[in-house]
This record gives structure tokens, C-alpha cells and sequence, in this order.
């Protein structure tokens, strides 16, 4: 029976949700360095003279300081999540065996590519 309380602990001893600590420690250290005026100074360097970035250290700051940026996908357009949705139980059947033989040739190129084509 589950009853209302504190999450369970997870075996390394964190509670479930919590943060580790080093990552707590890296978003501490990305807020400071970020919010220090020097860094400002920083960034203009950089854009000056690109080739003097240590790669990834603009990236893995900000991702630290605002968090993972969000990736959208912007869909036009009709999308058919279920493509066969409406088709008969006989045309189902059709595609069946159309996919069946395209992977049995699938197969067969592959096991005459290893030698084992049993000859």
C-alpha cells in the first residue's frame, strides 16, 4: 500500500527529483560566471577572434545557467500518424505480404554478401 510521505530514496542515496550535487555545483558556478560583468567582455573577445573559443564552453554554460534550450519542429500540413487506418482487412493483407517480400530480398542480398547464401 503506498500512503502519502516522502518520495523513497534512490540507491545512491539521493532523494527521487533531487538534483546531484556537482550538477548543483556547475549551475551555481554557470550563474555566477555568466552574471559577473567580465564575462560580457568575454563573449566580445570571442566574437572577435572565434578560433581563441575553447569549443563547447559557451554551449555547456548556458546550458548549465538557462537550462537545455527547447527544439521545436514546426509541422505544416497533414500529418497521418496511422497510414493504413481505414483500409480493408484485404488491402492490410496486400501490404503485408509487399513488405514480407521486400525484406526476404533484404535477407537474401545479405546472407549472399556474408557467403552463407548456401551454396
Amino acid at each position: 500500500m503506498i500512503t502519502g510521505g516522502p518520495e523513497p530514496n534512490l540507491a545512491n542515496g539521493r532523494a527521487r527529483g533531487g538534483i546531484p550535487k556537482r550538477t548543483a555545483e556547475a549551475k551555481a558556478f554557470a550563474r555566477k560566471f555568466t552574471d559577473d560583468d567580465r564575462w560580457a567582455k568575454m563573449i566580445n573577445f570571442w566574437v572577435d577572434n572565434p578560433e581563441m573559443m575553447p569549443a563547447g564552453v559557451f554551449t555547456t554554460l548556458m546550458h548549465y545557467r538557462f537550462g537545455k534550450p527547447a527544439q521545436t519542429v514546426e509541422v505544416r500540413g497533414e500529418i497521418m500518424a496511422r497510414p493504413y487506418m481505414g483500409q480493408t482487412t484485404e488491402e492490410l493483407a496486400m501490404h503485408a505480404r509487399a513488405l514480407a517480400a521486400r525484406l526476404d530480398v533484404v535477407v537474401a542480398a545479405k546472407l549472399i554478401e556474408s557467403g552463407a547464401g548456401g551454396e
